[in-house]
């Protein structure tokens, strides 16, 4: 169950996704595309790339977009301590957000999920 970010797993549970919404403040133009990035994280938060799972992409329009018939699953490891959920923006013209996509992309937004 997921409270304030926090949701119980321990150990040999599994985590699963099976649809994502986000939403997009009005705006004129071209959205371009948007993507959902998850990766659970160890016990430093940092990201357990073996594991990493991602949407495809998907036209961005004002108002909540849902990316659904998603299956992504995970078993809890020993060694992790939550996810990471990350919000990739491809909008029609390069970003200074080097780090994702050597800027092709720009990372609008995350959540972490604690596991307790």
């Amino acid at each position: 169950m997921l409270q304030n970010n926090i949701l119980q797993a321990v150990p040999g549970d599994e985590v699963q996704i099976r649809e994502v919404i986000i939403c997009a403040s009005p705006f004129s133009g071209d959205g371009g595309q948007a993507c959902v990035d998850f990766a659970p994280t160890d016990e430093n938060g940092q990201e357990i790339k073996s594991e990493h799972k991602g949407t495809d992409t998907v036209p961005v329009t004002p108002g909540p977009i849902s990316i659904s018939g998603l299956n992504f699953t995970w078993t809890v490891g020993e060694n992790w301590s939550g996810f990471y959920a990350v919000l990739n923006h491809w909008p029609s013209v390069e970003t200074q957000d080097l780090g994702c996509a050597n800027g092709l992309c720009e990372r609008d937004d995350w959540l972490f999920i604690k596991f307790q």
